[in-house]
């Protein structure tokens, strides 16, 4: 008489191939790349948080770069928050202090950030306030 399927000690040792495969990619898997990417959005998504804020009558609202400690300050009426940065490194800045005016005007700024291996350039344009991330002459991302 045939059987048909699998063993229970055929299934558990399936099982556990998958499973010691699965370990040892997990463990390959670059997640500092994962991370220093959330830190980049993170920031220019504080920008724009920014900007929202002014737009709405803030006139405090503004986001302070501190290169030494590696890290950023929103402040405004409602936040008085310091980001600090763990994947990224801020490595200069031209206006350490970024302001939107009501109308959404800004003196606008350059950050260098440098990420592994990899080197980023986050610019706030003068007057309009649009905001690019370039690495190596390309454009990642530009709103």
């Amino acid at each position: 008489m045939r059987r048909r399927g699998f063993t229970l000690i055929e299934v558990i040792c399936t099982v556990s191939l998958l499973i010691l495969l699965y370990a040892v990619l997990l463990n390959n898997y670059n997640f500092t790349s994962l991370g220093s990417s959330y830190e980049t959005d993170t920031v220019i998504s504080d920008i724009n948080y920014i900007k929202s804020l002014s737009y709405q009558g803030d006139d405090k609202a503004k986001i302070v770069f501190d290169i030494s400690k590696n890290c950023y300050t929103i402040k405004s009426r409602v936040d008085d928050e310091v980001i600090s940065l763990k994947n990224i490194r801020l490595e200069s800045c031209t206006n350490n202090e970024l302001a939107f005016a009501r109308s959404g005007w800004t003196k606008g700024t350059t950050v260098s950030i440098v990420s592994q291996d990899r080197h980023y350039r986050l610019t706030v344009s003068a007057i309009t306030g649009r905001i690019k991330l370039n690495e190596d002459e390309k454009r990642i991302y530009s709103h």
